[in-house]
């Protein structure tokens, strides 16, 4: 399960407000997958910026890199902005300035629960993309899973060669999966990061170790887990400009206040410049992969998958699921001993 949720101090700037969704999983469903938000940001009265904001979820497992770099291939085919995700038209025609967005009261599942009036000027609805554009800042968070390793940790990995002080951390990026496949040109293309200086986001205990003695023999600063390489798997991306004016990035950290999962948040703190249109060219015209054709069809498939996988699990998993199932079961051999017997 993959969300992205939008807040905005001053909502009324942001107008044009898009959505979209990929599963990543067995089949496309989204035990993995990516959800995204592209929205217009109107800063000033005469400038604005588009802006696309993907939260992904990929592949996990130390030897899954491959896996890893495939999901980010399916997500540039198959993650598309549609005309049919814009939220509605202006609630009032006869007005420039849009309306803020506001909480569905519609429970229905298939209704998103942000919705929002747009006016995008001369009320035509944009035309489907991916995540790839010329007129529009692109960036990528979320739990990419990459590791540091391809193989699970053994006793002696732990005493000797997880990162147990803040000395420890420099030497122990080099191992990271995700810089290493982006210098090969294998995932996340074109897009950057600030330098990463916070100690790795994956995998925290839970609860308290017996031990977490590194090869020192002093006491680690990190309750990691025994079973997980540490690794930075949570990450914020983004596409650069180029040019004399960028992104600006200003603070990129973890946040360990926040520790109640295994993993530790990342927050990034940066400018968005307003984009020309000098700068609206090579791979944001030209992205990595082209968009599958065949994309809306293999989503709706995969919700199809979903709700049978969701069912089931229902059906097995809670009392009345399991009552429901029995009566079937009951039923059917009732009618087959009826016509057989």
């Amino acid at each position: 399960m993959t969300a992205l949720l939008l807040f905005a101090a001053q909502p009324e700037r942001i107008t044009n407000l898009r959505s979209a969704a990929v599963g990543l999983g067995p089949g496309g469903i989204s035990n993995k997958g990516a959800a995204a938000l592209r929205f217009t940001y109107s800063h000033a009265p005469s400038t604005a910026v588009d802006i696309t904001l993907v939260s992904a979820h990929l592949a996990a497992h130390e030897p899954c890199v491959q896996q890893r770099n495939q999901d980010w291939e399916s997500l540039v085919r198959r993650l598309v902005f549609d005309a049919s995700t814009s939220t509605g038209t202006s609630a009032s025609t006869n007005t420039t300035t849009p309306a803020p967005p506001h909480i569905q009261s519609d429970t229905s599942e298939a209704t998103p629960l942000l919705s929002h009036a747009i006016d995008s000027g001369g009320g035509v609805a944009p035309a489907a993309s991916g995540i790839y554009s010329p007129a529009s800042h692109l960036l990528v968070m979320g739990d990419l899973n990459y590791r540091t390793a391809t193989s699970i940790p053994t006793a002696h990995d732990y005493a000797h060669a997880f990162p147990h002080t803040e000395a420890d951390l420099p030497v122990f990026l080099t191992r990271d999966q995700l810089s290493a496949e982006r210098a090969a040109g294998n995932t996340l293309h074109g897009l950057v990061e600030a330098p990463v200086t916070f100690p790795p986001t994956y995998k925290y205990a839970t609860t308290p170790q017996s031990s977490t003695t590194g090869s020192s023999g002093k006491a680690g600063m990190w309750n990691w887990a025994r079973h997980r390489w540490p690794s930075w798997c949570d990450r914020i991306l983004w596409l650069p400009v180029g040019g004399e004016v960028d992104v600006v990035p200003y603070n990129y950290t973890s946040i360990p206040a926040i520790a109640f999962s295994d993993h530790q948040p990342v927050a990034l703190h940066a400018s968005l410049p307003s984009l020309v249109v000098g700068e609206r060219e090579g791979i944001r015209a030209r992205p990595p992969f082209p968009v599958d054709g065949e994309w809306r069809v293999k989503r709706q498939n995969a919700v199809a998958r979903e709700q049978l996988v969701g069912y089931a699990i229902v059906g097995m998993t809670t009392p009345a699921g399991v009552a429901v199932a029995g009566c079937v079961v009951f039923g059917v051999v009732m009618l087959w001993w009826t016509i057989f017997a």
